[in-house]
This record gives C-alpha cells, structure tokens and sequence, in this order.
C-alpha cells in the first residue's frame, strides 16, 4: 500500500495469494510482515509484499490447529520476538527468535487471551477475555499491569503509534458492541 500524505489517498500495490488463511497481521521488517494462520499448524509464518510465505527456522510451535479467534500473534521487533496467544491452553507464547527458545505464560491473568499488540517501547498489551482485562507485559513476559476494561469479552487491541492510548473492542454483537480508547499516562 502507499499512502498520499498531501491528499491522504491509499492506492493498492498489489494483490497476492496465499496458501493458507490469515487471522492477524503484524509488522517485521521492510516488505515482511509476521502473519498468525487460521486451521494451520505454523501458528506464525513470514509473508512478505510479493506474497512469498516462508516458517520461522527452528520454532517449535505447538501442533495444534485453531478456529478464529483462538489464537492471534504480534511481532516485537526490540526483542526479535512473536508472540502468540492460544485460548484453548490460556497461555501466552513467547518465542525468542535468535535463541529459537518459548517463554510460555500461564496464570490467572492470562484466562483466554484473544489479541496481542506489540508497543513502540518493546511491550504488549493482551487482551484477556476470561477476566475482562487487558494486561500489559514487557518482551520477556514480566507482567507490568492489567486494566478491567468493563466490557463484556473484550477481543481486540491496539496501541496508538506515540504510544500514548490503547483501544480495546469487544466480539458482542449488538446494543453491547463497544470499543473504548485509553490513555497511557507512564509514556
């Protein structure tokens, strides 16, 4: 995509087919982008502009197959790290890509985790559907603070690029559906 500043106009660079379906896109380097897959078992895959896919060498994912919404990935580039969350175990993945080594996270806050966004700072916000919280850790998994978002199932998340709000929406249909934008105040 290439984006107009002067008359904000966003024109398509290309279309590309790929071999599976995508859930969650996220930033990698130049023409990459770390992509997590629907109904496959390579949980988190490179897809660069021309479509080209290709597995991360020696991460050892879990063998397993998710349906929308069970699992979403976010790429941290400080840390050279993704991050995967997984529903069905209520855990959060961290996978070191240089050591090819997995920081798994599970506890009482992590109940359902269904999105995962990745900071300008080098830490993520989770969004947390067991407790209805959204929880901030550092790369590494050091948990930082978690915020009760007062909402039913909040599902999605993302962080502004100077780092100073989050918005968080939820997967209720209806009078119910909300999406609501906090501050961060310690940036």
């Amino acid at each position: 995509m290439s984006v107009d500043d002067q008359q904000s106009n966003i024109s398509l660079l290309r279309t590309v087919k790929t071999t599976v379906q995508y859930f969650s896109i996220a930033r990698f380097e130049d023409d990459n982008f770390v992509v997590g897959a629907l109904s496959d078992k390579r949980h988190a895959r490179i897809l660069d502009v021309k479509g080209h896919e290709q597995d991360f060498e020696e991460m050892n994912f879990p063998s397993k197959k998710y349906r929308p919404g069970d699992s979403k990935c976010t790429y941290i580039r400080s840390s050279n790290t993704v991050v995967v969350t997984d529903a069905y175990d209520n855990s959060l993945n961290i996978y070191d890509i240089a050591a090819r080594r997995r920081i798994s996270i599970k506890n009482e806050k992590t109940q359902r985790p269904s999105d995962v966004c990745a900071c300008q700072d080098g830490t993520m916000f989770i969004t947390s559907l067991g407790t209805n919280t959204i929880i901030q850790m550092n790369s590494q998994g050091k948990f930082l603070t978690s915020l009760s978002v007062d909402m039913e199932h909040p599902f999605a998340v993302g962080v502004s690029q100077d780092g100073r709000k989050v918005a968080v929406a939820n997967d209720i249909v209806g009078e119910k559906t909300v999406l609501k934008v906090f501050l961060i105040k310690n940036v």
